[in-house]
């Protein structure tokens, strides 16, 4: 995989915007 990094990018801002959800829901 040459894109491994900008897909692992993506990875780590849906976590982020998924555990901000979550936080926000609780």
């Amino acid at each position: 995989m040459s894109n491994d990094k900008s897909s692992r990018r993506s990875f780590l801002k849906a976590s982020a915007l998924t555990v901000g959800a979550l936080s926000a829901a609780v």
